[in-house]
């Protein structure tokens, strides 16, 4: 589920999802298992084949999108709301290093969300030919952060600027998308006004 697709500057198309196949086969042995998994698959010859399933990351939220973004070099970026310890649902990030290498998993966010159940808010992820990497994401994790964020990263996503809160969250502010430009940013995203969502 929760699918994502980016291709290069050469034609390859590289695919990224929410897979259940770990979690339902922990289950089948008795062992407990938080999330789903996020798997990848790489194509070079535009999409006529595809290269196996490969697992990213063990436990990722369920239920949320994920973000893909090409950095300038072509290589994916992927971010995703990730199920930390047991309950804490902020949000992770990867940069591929290689056209088939991930880098390391890195936490993106801090906000400390403690919920065991489905947010449906993933992030979104935009990376311009400067490379600077722009996240926007919902969190709820009470009066101390609770709405909209926004951050960026100059290091690929290593380091991240303190969160900008966007939007009212107390008009529900939700579901952002952000497209950068280079140093123009826009960030887009919904809010109800009591009776209609705009």
């Amino acid at each position: 589920r929760f699918d994502v697709l980016g291709v290069d500057g050469k034609g390859a198309v590289f695919l990224a999802w929410l897979d259940a196949r770990d979690a339902a086969a922990a289950e089948r042995s008795g062992q407990a298992y938080a999330g789903s998994a996020l798997y990848y698959a790489r194509s070079t010859d535009r999409g006529e084949s595809f290269s196996a399933n490969r697992r990213l990351a063990d436990h990722s939220c369920q239920c949320c999108r994920i973000a893909l973004a090409m950095d300038p070099d072509g290589l994916p970026v992927l971010a995703w709301r990730h199920v930390f310890d047991t309950t804490t649902r902020d949000h992770a990030l990867a940069a591929f290093v290689g056209p088939d290498q991930p880098g390391p998993v890195r936490r993106a966010t801090e906000d400390g969300w403690g919920i065991d159940a489905c947010p449906h808010h993933g992030p979104a992820l935009s990376i311009h030919d400067d490379g600077v990497y722009h996240l926007v994401w919902f969190t709820n994790a009470g009066e101390h952060r609770r709405g909209i964020y926004y951050a960026r990263s100059n290091d690929s996503g290593v380091h991240f600027s303190e969160a900008l809160p966007v939007g009212d969250p107390l008009a529900g502010a939700a579901h952002p998308q952000v497209l950068s430009q280079g140093e123009r940013v826009t960030v887009a995203w919904n809010e109800l006004d009591g009776d209609d969502t705009r």
